[in-house]
């Protein structure tokens, strides 16, 4: 994990999920209810959904994680293959409680 700050956004917790193999999940989190997965895509990270985040949190419970190898989430110790990077939401999420 990068030893830059988080950038700052009104609601918004964040938490880091150890996911195994020594790699471990930063995830931005907000509001409250039915559970909403952000996912961004390459090779941006969570902060791509922060004018979505504040609307979304009203009615939802959001959880936005960076993807292994992006934003604040650790790298695979081992070199990525095809696939190592592709979307896993439900097992942070369901380390979260959800």
């Amino acid at each position: 994990m990068g030893e830059l700050d988080l950038p700052v956004l009104r609601g918004v917790r964040h938490r880091h999920v150890d996911v195994g193999a020594g790699v471990r999940l930063h995830v931005a989190e907000a509001g409250a209810g039915p559970l909403l997965v952000l996912v961004h895509g390459w090779p941006q990270h969570w902060w791509c959904w922060r004018r979505m985040i504040p609307a979304l949190a009203r009615t939802h419970r959001v959880l936005a994680p960076d993807l292994r190898g992006f934003g604040w989430s650790d790298a695979p110790p081992r070199r990525l293959r095809q696939g190592d990077v592709r979307p896993r939401p439900a097992r942070p999420a369901r380390r979260r409680g959800a």
